[in-house]
């Protein structure tokens, strides 16, 4: 069975944006940022609302497709418009076609183009887009190195594991003091898509990152007319941070990209300091699909080699043996035949035993345990990975039945599963483990695995025995369970963050509508709580976030939802309460807030909550 890899056609991107030669920069701004609809463009027409018929947040390009006759004449880019700025030449006479690239590289629609061929262009080209075209000319869609970047699995990136591997060292930075005009200016001589901002330490050295500036907030930027020249980096820049660690893996970095919409990610080391950048383009040179399917086939193949191999040895020396026997008849009557045969049946011997060495050392290679059974499912073979697994030595495993052996059971429901090797013995095809797999050790530690078990067959087809092949995934299975409820929490309070407390929210209304039940939703502001964060520092404000979450949770029934919205806003979701009860528990609320105090450093506050509710 092949193992498929990404193709192509799943990075393009068939929504995409267009301009024409003789529209005005100022309006392909405006379409790239999502501010001006167009009708000529899917992407306009369906982007912008829900299926409810209301507005959303539009959805931002990095680039527009200059585009007359539906034919393909050009390409206006984020760094295209970050060089115009530069040069402070962008008025409404501008014109597209006076700045745009024409006849860029293109790729024509269905051709053999292969992912590994358009890498090799982008990386080659130093581009980051490459419009797709039909035979006639006409744009059909959009690859990017985003568009690459969400089709591949985290397990694809794991040849080069660490961020430090990849990541830029150079990255362009500068003092929150700085002026838009200024990050403009560095932007372009550098030819850089973004702008790191770092605050300086007591000896004047830059040293921690605050903020980011990318091409896409400087086009915004000019589109709301911000005087580049008085505005500064502290008060435009994207904050706070999210950054990486060096020794991060890339595949968290993928997924952290992926769960923030981002293009880019700051690193930091030990010491909170700058130390690189880590981009999409940057983790696509990470990738070698050609490496990664010869690696998966080069094992399949030499498990399929060796079974054939120890399949043909048998067969062969069953026919010796049958040629043996009758020479013994013939040549009884002589010593020397007799010698012959002696000889004859040590080399047999030999060659018997250089097979099962080969058979061994061909299973020890292989970087997964591998348990082979005979045609009853009794063990026949393991390698020492499979004896670091199981618990089982391998004299003490053979004869044994694999159920015996290899007793998995679902993580969730804790029921057992059934043998997989009985049910290839039975059915003839191969299995693969469930989703959420595990098994008991000899031991009784518990190990969450994924296996195949295939079946092993001579030429006629009949099947001789199953070999299985397994892996121990505890720990990426540990590390989705951190992410999920990392997705789904505030790291400051731990309750709820604002995105899960939607889709409850979500919930309570369609049950609402349907189930004829009432629920109320309130909405908290903390009072005074700027004042303790101009005063005492954030520290100060984080902690009385903290304790003030502990007082609340105290009033909060099981059955309702506490979330913190971002800031010192919270969420209260009151499921089944009548109005005049919720408004009893929001003054209970205002109360116990009003009634505490928050001490720090010899200063106590009066802290107060506005709640709405609906």
């Amino acid at each position: 069975m092949s193992i498929p890899l990404p193709q192509l056609g799943d990075a393009i991107e068939r929504r995409f944006r267009t301009v024409r030669a003789a529209d005005s920069v100022l309006t392909a701004l405006a379409i790239m940022h999502g501010d001006r609809p167009q009708s000529s463009n899917a992407d306009a027409s369906k982007g912008n609302k829900t299926s409810g018929g209301e507005q959303t947040r539009p959805q931002r390009a990095s680039c527009v497709l200059v585009v007359e006759n539906e034919r393909l004449q050009g390409i206006f880019t984020e760094r295209d418009a970050v060089k115009l700025m530069a040069a402070n030449s962008i008025d409404s006479t501008t014109r597209v076609a006076d700045v745009m690239t024409a006849n860029p590289l293109a790729l024509t629609d269905g051709g053999k183009q292969t992912l590994s061929h358009v890498l090799q262009i982008l990386r080659q080209s130093r581009i980051r887009h490459l419009p797709v075209l039909d035979a006639n000319g006409r744009p059909t869609g959009l690859v990017t190195a985003n568009s690459i970047r969400k089709i591949l699995q985290p397990a694809n990136l794991l040849r080069r594991q660490r961020v430090r591997d990849v990541m830029a060292v150079r990255v362009q930075s500068a003092l929150g003091s700085a002026t838009v005009r200024q990050l403009v200016a560095q932007m372009h001589l550098q030819r850089v898509s973004c702008t790191v901002v770092v605050e300086v330490d007591e000896n004047g050295e830059r040293v921690r990152p605050i903020g980011i500036v990318t091409e896409r907030d400087l086009v915004r930027l000019r589109l709301q007319q911000l005087d580049f020249d008085t505005a500064t980096a502290s008060e435009i820049m994207s904050a706070p941070l999210t950054c990486l660690h060096p020794d991060d893996s890339l595949a968290d970095a993928h997924h952290a990209m992926h769960e923030l919409g981002v293009r880019r990610l700051v690193v930091a080391g030990d010491r909170g300091e700058l130390a690189g950048i880590l981009t999409q383009t940057s983790m696509l040179q990470a990738v070698d699909l050609v490496e990664m399917r010869g690696t998966i086939e080069t094992l399949k193949q030499v498990v399929s080699d060796r079974t054939r191999a120890l399949q043909a040895s048998n067969r062969e020396l069953q026919e010796e043996v049958a040629r043996r026997e009758e020479s013994e008849r013939r040549l009884l009557a002589t010593n020397d035949a007799l010698e012959r045969e002696i000889v004859d049946r040590r080399w047999i011997e030999r060659e018997l035993f250089r097979e099962k060495e080969l058979a061994q050392v061909t299973l020890e290679s292989i970087g997964d345990a591998v348990i082979a059974t005979d045609e009853r499912g009794r063990v026949s073979a393991m390698n020492s990975l499979a004896e670091e697994y199981t618990g089982w030595q391998a004299p003490d495993a053979w004869g044994r039945a694999m159920s015996q052996i290899f007793v998995t059971f679902d993580e969730l429901t804790q029921l057992p599963f059934e043998c997989a090797t009985k049910e290839v013995l039975r059915e003839g095809v191969v299995v693969q483990s469930q989703s959420l797999a595990a098994m008991h050790t000899r031991s009784g530690r518990v190990l969450s695995v994924e296996s195949t078990t295939s079946p092993i067959r001579d030429r006629a087809g009949t099947i001789l025995g199953t070999v299985t092949v397994f892996r121990d995934v505890s720990e990426a299975r540990q590390l989705t369970r951190q992410l999920a409820h990392q997705a789904r929490h505030d790291t400051l309070t731990g309750l709820l963050n604002r995105g899960e407390f939607e889709r409850r929210l979500e919930a309570a209304i369609a049950s609402s509508r349907h189930g004829d039940l009432q629920h109320v939703l309130c909405y908290m502001d903390l009072d005074q709580f700027k004042i303790v964060n101009d005063t005492c520092g954030h520290e100060a404000g984080d902690e009385l976030l903290r304790q003030l979450t502990q007082l609340l949770r105290q009033e909060v029934r099981a059955s309702d939802v506490l979330a913190r919205l971002g800031g010192d806003e919270f969420g209260l979701l009151l499921f089944q309460c009548p109005l005049d009860r919720a408004i009893g528990i929001a003054n209970q609320f205002r109360e116990r807030v009003a009634s505490y105090r928050f001490g720090w450093n010899d200063k106590v506050f009066k802290v107060g909550v506005s709640i709405q509710w609906h």
